[in-house]
This record gives structure tokens, C-alpha cells and sequence, in this order.
């Protein structure tokens, strides 16, 4: 299995909120930590912003295998949970911040 999200859209806040980290405090306190941002390779677009909508794709983990099989479900949740935090990595290098992340539109 090999976990992707293909596209995230975010409707980005332009409310003009000062930063306060909310969203990196909260992951701290879950344990939590982005690393750096990684950045698309190929010759495509791995974000692109439009408006007030940012769009992510493309985004694997590196983990491979059937789970249940190659990969126990605890690898699987870990794997998951890794390849959204290099999301929320991209979209915060890309926006300044997860504070002006208004809402996830789609998953």
C-alpha cells in the first residue's frame, strides 16, 4: 500500500489574524513537530495557490507494503500520520503559517 493524498485544498484566512501559532503550539503539545518543508522534484507543481485556495497533491510516504501483511496497522497509522505532517510542512513554507489555514476543503 502505498499511502497518498493526491490533493488537499485549503481555504486560506486573509482576515489579517496576527500569528499566534496556534495550530504548531497545539501539535507540540500532541508530541508533534513539522520538519522541513519538501518540496516538490519533478517537473510538475506541488502547490499552487489561487485566490484564497491553496492546492497540494501529490504528497507519498515512504512506506511500502500490503497493510496486514508487509506493514502492521500501527506502521500504517504512523506512515499517515507522517505524510500529513510533511503536508501541513509544505502548506506552512507556502502560507507563512497554519494559522491562516481557514478550513481543509478537500481531503
Amino acid at each position: 500500500m502505498i499511502f497518498v493524498l493526491r490533493a488537499l485544498s485549503v481555504l486560506i484566512n486573509t482576515a489579517g489574524l496576527a500569528v499566534v501559532n496556534r495550530v504548531e503550539k497545539k501539535l507540540a503539545e500532541l508530541g508533534l513537530a513539522l520538519s522541513a518543508a519538501k518540496m516538490s522534484v519533478a517537473n510538475y507543481l506541488g502547490i499552487k495557490c489561487s485566490d484564497n485556495s491553496l492546492y497540494v497533491s501529490a504528497c507519498v510516504s515512504e512506506k511500502r507494503g500490503q497493510v496486514g501483511t508487509d506493514v502492521s496497522n500501527d506502521e500504517a497509522k504512523l506512515a499517515a500520520r507522517n505524510t500529513l505532517l510533511d503536508l501541513l510542512a509544505i502548506i506552512k513554507a507556502e502560507i507563512g503559517g497554519l494559522d491562516r489555514v481557514g478550513s481543509i476543503l478537500k481531503m
